[in-house]
């Protein structure tokens, strides 16, 4: 009898050291790392940033075009390219192919604020005024919660502007050419009223009525003053709560300069597309078209498919999205088509102008 307990107990000690050496082997070599993917094109896994949730859902249309000013599905649009909240809440959407700004109440009820579908530039009120949306078309909005667009044709820029009863006026206007800007592209509206604007390989400053180069110039990818830094097609512009300006930089990285005039990489690899997440430089994107940021700082980004946020320190995460498509959801289940523009609310949820699926998209971040 006390042999079988001898026994047992020693197949017993023996098994448990098999399992704690099984442990050992287990574990990496000590002092070696396994680096970030920096080139991945393969879909996030994560599904919001740490300690939070994104819910994706329709607000308005349903991935049939057409024009109807209606409420949450019945509402159809034709390609909606840009968007931005007003004072209220309420959502201002470029419908791109309608020739018409539509407003969007935060329950989803569709009207049409200006705009009567024809091309031009004709200042009016409501549906007298006409728009030239065949060009690239980016909206901000200034301190009093008017409507900033931009607009291009192939022989002049401007700048547009739109007052929440739907009068439109022109803000500025000038030639394209050599010497003059290639074409007004993002618009970041500063509280002093100043306007900065994207324009190919520059940050422009509409100032007191005056146009002037703030930062760039020439196409390429540089750091450091403002006039020795480099930019290529920076069309993604957004201001924090700071007075830092972000921009969305076609060399797939975010940028940041500061109120100092000090310009440094926030996120990304430039040069190199990917969807990797990561902090600072271990981080890729793929086709930036929109920043927002939210009032602790961090960054929303609208990259092809996917929505990712950046924080403060230049950490990266994939939110919401995943391949092309057109699903609701939660993270990474939810899809998107062609996402031109994101914009926040005061409460701090997320809009979508998914272009394609002519639809406005609503994020819910649940913490």
């Amino acid at each position: 009898m006390k042999y079988i307990l001898s026994c047992c107990l020693l197949t017993i000690i023996l098994g448990l050291l098999l399992v704690d050496c099984s442990k050992k082997d287990d574990s990496p070599t000590p002092g070696t790392t396994t680096p970030p993917s920096s080139t991945t094109t393969s879909p996030p896994s994560s599904t919001a940033a740490a300690g939070s949730v994104a819910i994706v859902t329709t607000l308005a249309g349903n991935g049939a075009e057409g024009y109807v000013d209606a409420t949450g599905s019945a509402a159809r649009f034709k390609n909606p390219s840009a968007l931005v909240c007003d004072l209220a809440d309420n959502i201002y959407v470029v419908d791109l192919n309608n020739g018409r700004i539509r407003l969007v109440s935060p329950t989803g009820s569709v009207t049409t604020l200006a705009g009567s579908g024809a091309v031009g530039i004709t200042d009016g009120t409501g549906t007298t005024a006409s728009f030239y949306l065949a060009g690239g078309t980016y909206v901000s909005r200034d301190v009093a919660g008017n409507l900033l667009l931009s607009e291009n044709s192939t022989t002049r820029a401007a700048i547009r502007k739109i007052t929440p009863s739907g009068v439109v006026s022109t803000t500025a206007i000038v030639p394209i050419g050599i010497g003059t800007p290639l074409g007004f592209y993002g618009l970041a509206a500063a509280t002093n009223g100043d306007i900065y604007i994207s324009d190919g390989t520059a940050i422009r400053l509409f100032h007191a009525s005056n146009l002037s180069i703030f930062a760039g110039g020439t196409r390429g990818y540089a750091n450091g003053t403002l006039s020795a830094t480099q930019f290529s097609n920076p069309d993604a512009l957004a201001f924090d709560t700071d007075g830092n300006l972000y921009v969305g930089d076609a060399n797939a990285c975010v940028r940041k300069i500061t109120p100092a005039g000090v310009v440094s990489l926030l996120a990304g690899q430039p040069g190199v597309l990917g969807t990797a997440d990561g902090k600072g430089s271990a981080a890729t994107f793929r086709n930036i078209t929109s920043l927002v940021a939210d009032k602790q700082g961090n960054l929303y980004v609208a990259d092809n498919t996917l929505i990712r946020r950046v924080t403060p320190d230049g950490t990266v995460t994939t939110i919401a999205g995943s391949g092309t498509g057109y699903a609701d959801g939660t993270g990474t289940t939810a899809k998107f088509s062609d996402i031109r523009s994101i914009t926040i609310d005061s409460k701090g949820v997320l809009y979508v102008a998914d272009l394609t699926n002519q639809a406005i998209r609503k994020i819910v971040i649940q913490q």
